[in-house]
């Protein structure tokens, strides 16, 4: 037998077919034993959203299978067509009505986006206090040019003979993140009390304070400080009562007034040395009612002072014993040239000083005589220790109706060149025409008045303190007779000795009183926002002249 048939067919050696079995051995049998974790219960406890329900709506609700959010069958297209041209017969009616109206028709509606409609209001904003202090009042605050550092110079208000007090002057800056209202950002030691302060218009860090002493400092941002002289001739020889900050001749120049009866001029560049003009509170007869020789007047003793912004030399002097006096006081253009008179040569400064007395130009050329001068400088003028009577000549032109005590403050309005307020320690608080003898409004809070300033930005909003801690803000729109909000400074009554608006806006308000404590406020946009028609009837107010009857409010 072949071997092939051996291995092929049937027999012992035929082909056989072994199926594998390791594929099953591989799987076996699975399934999940056990979780490493806890299967973690959940369950909704309360929701993030509130019960709503519509109380009403402007539309007819639709129920039923009407209802339906799909687009074409939330409106009727016949309808919605013939409400559209029914409407928009009665908007053209409207708008052809509208042609025919004037242009001032809305002028009386309040602006809701400057004016929320709020009522007058005042929310203290800052409340400083210098712990470090000395136990004095603070007789000035004042803003800088940025409106945002407020100064406040402490010093006595009861001296009964030599000052022998130091003080000082603080300032915060409210511009910072972090304000610590019992510590200031700067201070100013003196040796002696402040009276006022005032703080350059256009230089935020520089200061100007006069002191009892009837000394006159500048202090600038590096802390360097300009004195003025203590001397009979070329300064004050009482303490400084105003200070006031006057552009002139296309320069800032420094004006001050004292209880010695002088307003002078001063300027930075000669360093406070001596002043560039100077004029003595001499009354007219008018103001007596009767002929008083110039030189047989006497001299009043100077209280407050103000410039008007927009007449170059134009002041008013309130004085200790109540006048209100109108003064001109201007100053020589530096840039003039030398002037030759005689075998000298003045210089504009000089001969301005001596122009209105000629006992006083002969009395400087002795002396320069002496000295053996050729050029006559301003600083020479007062090194020959002319009379003080005879320097500086009376400025006053015109003596308003009085007031009964002392005049506390004057201050210029910023917005019209003619109106000026008065407040006295007789209670009446005054705003005057200059052009008019007689005040056009008498305003009396009820105490002895303190202070008065006008707002930057309304043309008839005043703030008045008092001595019994209460800061007044009249609306002369509204109302000649009352205020429009009082509102206490102080829980124990101190007096008020100082108020001042921010220079940047009409709503920040600060005031100081005896305790040493300074409140800002921010005041309601009703104070602050102009309103229709304020500015019309201020300047009738300003163009009023003799005895015309006052505009008012219609």
């Amino acid at each position: 037998m072949m071997a092939s048939e051996l291995f092929a067919g049937s027999g012992p050696c035929a082909e056989q077919t072994i199926t594998s079995t390791w594929r099953d051995l591989k799987r076996g049998q699975q399934h999940d034993a056990s979780c490493q974790t806890n299967a973690f219960p959940t369950g909704d406890r309360e929701g993030q959203s509130v019960d709503r329900v519509d109380l009403a709506t402007q539309t007819e609700r639709v129920v039923g299978a009407a209802c339906s959010t799909s687009v074409p069958g939330a409106a009727d297209a016949s309808r919605l067509v013939k409400f559209v041209r029914y409407a928009s017969r009665l908007v053209d009616d409207e708008l052809e009505k509208g042609l025919d109206l004037p242009a001032d028709l809305f002028d009386d509606l309040a602006d809701l986006s400057r004016d929320t409609g709020e009522a007058t209001t005042a929310e203290v904003a800052y409340l400083l206090r210098d712990a470090s202090s000395p136990p004095l009042p603070i007789t000035c605050i004042t803003w800088n040019a940025s409106g945002h550092v407020v100064a406040c110079a402490f010093g006595a208000v009861n001296h009964a003979g030599w000052c022998r007090h130091t003080s000082r002057v603080s300032t915060w800056n409210l511009a910072k993140v972090s304000i610590d209202p019992s510590r200031p950002d700067r201070i100013l030691p003196l040796d002696c009390c402040a009276c006022t302060a005032a703080f350059h218009p256009e230089h935020p860090s520089l200061l100007a304070v006069g002191l009892f002493t009837g000394q006159i400092t500048l202090h600038d941002a590096e802390d360097n400080m300009t004195k003025s002289p203590v001397d009979e001739i070329a300064g004050h020889r009482e303490p400084i009562t105003g200070l006031a900050w006057v552009r002139q001749r296309q320069s800032w120049h420094l004006a001050s007034v004292s209880g010695d009866g002088r307003v002078l001029l001063w300027t930075m560049e000669n360093g406070l040395a001596f002043p560039v003009a100077g004029a003595r509170l001499v009354p007219t007869a008018m103001y007596h009612g009767h002929g008083i020789l110039p030189n047989k007047a006497p001299v009043l003793g100077g209280a407050a002072l103000a410039f008007c912004p927009f007449i170059e030399g134009l002041s008013v002097v309130g004085t200790e014993c109540g006048g209100v006096l109108r003064c001109v006081l201007t100053c020589a253009d530096r840039r003039r040239p030398d002037v030759r008179e005689g075998s000298f040569t003045w210089a504009a400064h000089a001969l301005a000083l001596v122009a209105s007395n000629f006992d006083v130009k002969r009395h400087v050329e002795r002396d320069a005589v002496l000295r053996g001068l050729k050029r006559i400088g301003a600083d020479d003028v007062f090194q020959s220790r002319p009379p003080a009577s005879k320097l500086f000549p009376s400025a006053c032109s015109l003596a308003y109706e009085p007031h009964i005590g002392p005049v506390n403050s004057v201050a210029f309005s910023p917005l019209h060149r003619n109106l000026f307020v008065t407040c006295s320690s007789d209670g009446y608080v005054r705003v005057y025409n200059s052009m008019r003898m007689a005040p056009l409004v008498v305003l009396q809070p009820g105490q002895r008045s303190t202070d008065a300033k006008w707002s930057p930005t309304r043309s008839l909003v005043v703030a008045v303190g008092d001595a019994t801690g209460v800061v007044h803000v009249y609306d002369l729109q509204a109302s000649l007779h009352s205020a429009c909000m009082s509102i206490s400074a102080n829980t124990t009554s101190a007096e008020i000795t100082s108020v001042a608006f921010s220079g940047s806006d009409g709503r920040t308000l600060a005031c100081a009183d005896t305790t040493g404590c300074i409140v800002v406020w921010a005041l309601s946009a009703r104070l602050a926002v102009p309103q229709p028609h304020e500015y019309e009837l201020a300047e009738q107010w300003a163009n009023v002249e003799h005895d015309e009857h006052l505009p008012t409010v219609a």
